[in-house]
C-alpha cells in the first residue's frame, strides 16, 4: 500500500497541469491498511509474517485445521462476543469501540484462541454464520492441489519445469485451457445438472 500511496503522489506531481491525489476514492484499500498505519506509526511495531495479523482474529487453529476470522465492523463485534460467549464485553469500556479494542486485544485475542482450540473448524464457522461473524476455512495447499471442484474446472495445467512436469493454477477458461470450456459456468439461480 505505501508504495502504491507513493507512487501515486509522484505521478500527481509529474502530471504537467499538477494535480491532487484524491483518497477518498481509495477508500477501500486505504480503510483496510489503518491499523498498519497506526500500528507502525504510533506504536512502532515491525511488521513480519507474525504481526501483521488484525489485532484479534487472522488465522485462528481449531481441533481439527484453520479459520480466518475477520471482524473489523460493530455489528461483527457485537456478533463476535455473542458467538464467543462474552456479552459481557459489550459493556466492557476497555472495549467500547474499535480503537479500544485494539489496544486491549490480548485478552481477546486469548479468547478467542481458547475458542476456537476447543472446536472443529465446522464448529467454528457454524457459529461465526450464525453470529454473522465473517470467516472461512484455511485450506491447506494438499487440499487445494486436490480440490474437486477445482480439478472438474481444469484450474490446473501441466507445465514443463527443470523439477519435471509440474501443476500449475491457470485460468479454467479462455486461451489458457486451449481457447475452449469443458464445463460452462454454473449461471445464478440455473439449475444445476446431477
Amino acid at each position: 500500500m505505501a508504495s502504491a500511496s507513493a507512487l501515486a503522489v509522484v505521478a500527481e506531481h509529474l502530471r504537467p497541469e499538477g494535480g491532487v491525489v484524491d483518497y477518498s476514492l481509495q477508500a477501500y484499500g486505504l480503510w483496510l491498511e489503518k491499523l498498519l498505519y497506526s500500528r507502525t506509526s504510533v506504536r512502532g511495531i515491525d511488521f513480519h509474517r507474525t504481526t501483521a495479523v488484525y489485532p484479534y482474529g487472522g488465522n485462528i487453529a481449531c481441533r481439527d485445521g484453520y479459520v480466518a476470522i475477520f471482524v473489523i465492523e460493530e455489528r461483527q463485534w457485537r456478533g463476535f462476543a455473542a458467538m464467543i460467549g462474552r456479552p459481557e464485553w459489550l459493556t466492557d469500556e476497555r472495549f467500547a469501540d474499535g480503537v479500544l479494542r485494539s489496544s486491549n486485544r490480548a485478552p481477546i485475542a486469548a479468547e478467542l484462541a481458547a475458542w476456537c482450540a476447543s472446536r472443529t473448524v465446522e464448529e467454528v464457522i457454524t457459529a461465526g454464520t450464525k453470529h454473522d461473524v465473517p470467516m472461512g476455512r484455511v485450506r491447506r495447499p494438499r487440499d487445494v492441489l486436490s480440490s474437486d471442484v477445482l480439478l472438474d474446472r481444469g484450474f490446473f495445467r501441466p507445465r514443463h519445469s527443470d523439477l519435471g512436469t509440474i501443476a500449475v493454477p491457470s485460468l479454467p477458461f479462455g486461451p489458457a485451457a486451449g481457447g475452449r470450456v469443458d464445463r460452462p459456468s454454473p449461471q445464478l439461480g440455473a439449475d444445476q445438472p446431477g
